[in-house]
């Protein structure tokens, strides 16, 4: 966990918050707000325990000079694109580990199990609403979670097989 993470997670939210409010989408407000306390805690603490707050504070910024832009030029759907391509761009390289190794271990299946419950909520929330980003964003991330998690049932027997030569061995 980083700093430039939590401080980039604060921003999206915020973004979200900004996108949500805008299209008057009041119901998926909490979530918005939730996840960006959680991730103010998670800096706070980061802060507090010395780390270098600077590249954060830059990292967040310029992302939300580019998320204010979006909605300026583009109005409430381009920040919502530019939202959902981040979360796109934060699951891949999860995505690309898992499927690169022979067995990927430290692979949480409950919490890839309750990003797919997640996403597919978001996507539904945007089919009910005729709101294509947010139908994206669950896309995006239900996708993501099913490639994962196929690994992860995919790959436990390999696990088991290796464990199982080792300890006979």
């Amino acid at each position: 966990m980083s700093i430039s993470t939590t401080a980039l997670s604060v921003a999206s939210e915020v973004g979200w918050l900004i996108y949500l409010a805008g299209e008057r989408l009041w119901p998926a407000l909490p979530e918005a707000v939730l996840t960006m306390v959680v991730n103010l805690v998670l800096t706070v603490s980061l802060l507090r325990a010395g780390a270098e707050w600077a590249i954060g504070a830059a990292a967040a910024g310029a992302w939300g000079i580019v998320l204010i832009g979006g909605r300026v030029v583009g109005g409430p759907p381009a920040i919502a694109v530019l939202l959902s391509v981040t979360y796109a761009v934060q699951l891949v390289p999860a995505v690309w580990t898992a499927w690169r190794v022979w067995c990927p271990t430290g692979v949480s299946a409950s919490a890839w199990a309750g990003r797919f419950i997640q996403s597919a909520l978001w996507s539904g929330y945007g089919l009910m609403r005729d709101d294509p980003p947010l139908v994206t964003l669950g896309a995006i991330g239900s996708v993501a979670s099913a490639v994962v998690l196929t690994r992860f049932v995919v790959t436990r027997a390999r696990l088991t097989a290796a464990g199982a030569v080792t300890a006979t061995s």
